[in-house]
Parts: C-alpha cells; structure tokens; sequence
C-alpha cells in the first residue's frame, strides 16, 4: 500500500515567504467574501438600461448563497467495479492568487457517463456548485472585476493541491474513502483505475483531440524500476483508444489520440497529468497513485470537438469506455505475469 498522507498540524499553511497559500478560509475572509456579493447591484447596458441579464444572475445566485451546501461537490455510485472517475475541473477555482482556472465544459456529464459505463463511481462538484460558479464568473466579467475576488475562496483545485493539505482536504478524502472500501472488499492487492476527466482547446492549440497522460504513473514507475509495464500499458492506451475512435470526423483535422508520460528531471510535459515534484503540488492522477492506492491512473484531455462528440454520441462515448477499460485489464494481466 502507498503511505498515507502527509499529516497537517494546523489546517492553514504558509509558504517560504510566509504568505497565506492554502487551508480553510477564516471566517472573516469568508464573510467579507460573502458581503461584496451581497452588495452587488445589477449592472447596466451601454445604453443606460439594466442589464437583464445581470438581474436574473443575481436573482438565482441569492439562494445559491444562502442555500450553501457543504460540501459542494457529489459521488455517484453505479457498479461495483473499482473503477474512479473524477471531473475537478467543472467549475471555476482559485489557484492562491494565480489566474483562475475556467470551467472545462461538459466534462463532469462526461465523468458521470463514463462511470455509469464502467459500472464505477464519479466524484465531481454538485449542478448547483456548478451554477453558482457559472454565475459567479459571468458576475465579475460584466464589471471588470478580478474573478478572483468574486469566486468562493473555499474551493480548492483538487488538481493543484499542495502536498501537505492533502489531511485535510474533504475531496481528496472522498477519493481515499473510495479506495479503502474497495481494499477492504476486494483485498489489499485490487487493482484500481482512476480516470481524471478534463477539458481543453481544440487543435491546434492542443496537439491532439484526446490527450492521455500517465505522467503519475510514469513517476512513480521510475522510483520503483518498472518502466517497462508504464510502456506496454501505454502501448495498450494507444492502440485501444486509436481503435475506439477511428471514422470519428472532428474538425479540425488533427491527431486522435496520444499518449504523454512525465518528462526527465526538471521538464514538464503539457497534459502528462503530474506536477513537477519541486512545485509541492499534487494532480488529482498523482493523489490516487501515490496516496490513495490506486494501481493505474490516467488524466484525459478531451478537446470541445470531442467533448461534444461525445455528450451527442453514446456510442462513441462507450467505445472509448471498453478501450479504456481493455487496456487497464491489459496491462494489469501483464503485471500479474511479470510477478509470477
């Protein structure tokens, strides 16, 4: 088993400089926060007249506020495979006073369709999290408004946590509850795959329209000498996927599928699905190998041609499932040959 996480003596941490970088929001940050959005008044149009939609924004966001629902975000259960499918990224986060992170668009419609498929599990934020945050964005955009200043300072991004809040942070003990459950069904030696669902730009700002990162994987292989599995399951991924989705007509014309393992040494490969070890953070893909016991991991990078493809064609959407998972038994049957 992998050790657990880093415990945490207080909640709130400093960095070098001994500025706040992480931890819960105090109260007075968090009321202060909540009273600049209580104070807002609708904005007008160019014209002079109230912007309507302004108003209505500000009418749905007022029970949002008050509803206030913790936490904000939600597992689905729908198998018993020990199959987990994350979607960190649907709605808008802070990064500790670097520019937010955007909503990536369907993806957690995606994380919960991949799970029902796959007969596993999904954690993403709640639809009225994801509202709330919708609203939030478009809120500070009409004024010119720093979105930093207007989104809710107590969401943290599971995919850019620090290592050392990883105790105390409620989405990453989500995903540990997960797999001490199936451990204790399943035994200690389950293999257990992660799916961390996101989204990103088409071609040609993306190499390609599907992304598949191993860079967890990759680092954690390297400080154990297995490379060679890391090769043959990415081997799988590309072959499988490449299958999945040939006569799939995306525009723009570009590379289906590819896949990325972390870079050497201090280089950092776009979308691998691993950090940097001496930026003290943590993608959600290197939590669940790392900490939480996962056997496999992957980070997909879907592009808005993709995404859409698939919320509009089950079919397609299945096909890339049965890959993913023919894969996974793939590699760990070659796992299970290579302990004999």
């Amino acid at each position: 088993r992998p050790p657990p996480p880093p415990q945490q003596s207080q909640i709130e941490t400093k960095d070098a400089g001994g500025s706040e970088t992480e931890g819960s929001v105090d109260s007075a940050a968090f009321n202060a926060w909540v009273k600049v959005l209580q104070e807002l008044e609708p904005v007008c149009n160019d014209n002079g007249k109230l912007c309507h939609e302004d108003v209505e924004d500000l009418e749905k966001l007022a029970p949002l506020i008050k509803e206030d629902s913790r936490p904000p975000f939600e597992l689905h259960v729908d198998g018993d495979r020990p199959i987990l499918v994350t979607a960190p990224h649907s709605v808008y986060l802070l990064r500790d006073g670097n520019d937010p992170h955007v909503a990536e668009e369907r993806t957690a419609d995606i994380a919960l369709a991949m799970s029902r498929e796959m007969s596993g599990v999904t954690l993403s934020w709640t639809a009225s999290e994801q509202q709330r945050s919708r609203i939030l964005w478009s809120l500070a955009n009409r004024r010119g408004v720093d979105p930093n200043a207007f989104l809710d300072p107590r969401n943290r991004d599971p995919n850019y946590l620090l290592i050392n809040e990883l105790s105390s942070n409620s989405w990453f003990q989500e995903v540990q509850c997960i797999s001490q459950a199936w451990s204790e069904r399943f035994g200690s030696q389950v293999g257990m795959l992660h799916v961390d669902v996101h989204g990103c730009r088409n071609p040609p700002h993306s190499p390609s329209h599907l992304t598949v990162g191993l860079g967890a994987m990759t680092l954690r292989e390297r400080k154990i000498g297995s490379a060679a599995d890391i090769k043959a399951f990415c081997a799988a991924l590309e072959s499988e996927l490449a299958s999945a989705l040939v006569g799939l007509k995306l525009k723009p014309d570009a590379k289906m599928v590819r896949v990325v393992i972390a870079g050497d040494g201090d280089s950092h490969n776009r979308f691998s699905g691993a950090w940097l070890e001496a930026s003290g953070r943590l993608t959600q893909s290197q939590q669940a190998v790392s900490f939480a016991g996962f056997s496999h991991s992957v980070q997909l990078e879907m592009s808005k041609a993709l995404r859409n493809a698939l919320a509009r064609r089950k079919t397609t959407l299945v096909r890339m499932c049965n890959a993913l998972r023919a894969a996974w038994v793939q590699s760990r049957q070659q796992d299970a040959q290579g302990g004999d």
